[in-house]
């Protein structure tokens, strides 16, 4: 339970760093 959770705010701040760091790339 609590480790789909984390998975979760992995998967998360993956895709927002994946994003936050192409926006600062071009």
């Amino acid at each position: 339970m609590y480790f789909t959770y984390i998975v979760k705010i992995i998967f998360s701040g993956n895709v927002f760093f994946l994003i936050f760091k192409n926006y600062f790339t071009i």
